[in-house]
């Protein structure tokens, strides 16, 4: 998963939990453990790319999209990463 993954799962689940408002930069950054100018370069390539809003901290409708799809393959993944590593005896 890279970097814009997260930063598109991040504010998929922020604007889930703010309802209508929006997220600020600096509250991204803190939730992903970044620095604000990081957060706000990786805001400008998403913008620039079309998946945030222009004027807000807000996924556009192909945002959304995208970070959805993101979810999805991130829980298809998730049994192969935690899945029962016991070995059992053969007959």
């Amino acid at each position: 998963m890279c970097s814009s993954d997260l930063y598109l799962m991040a504010l998929l689940d922020m604007q889930r939990e703010a309802g209508d408002a929006d997220p600020s930069q600096a509250s991204l950054a803190r939730h992903l453990g970044v620095s604000a100018p990081t957060a706000l370069e990786m805001l400008r390539r998403l913008r620039a790319l079309g998946l945030v809003d222009e004027e807000r901290v807000r996924l556009t409708p192909g945002g959304t999209s995208a970070a959805l799809v993101v979810l999805q393959m991130a829980d298809g993944l998730s049994p192969l990463f935690h899945r029962d590593e016991t070995v059992e005896d053969g007959p």
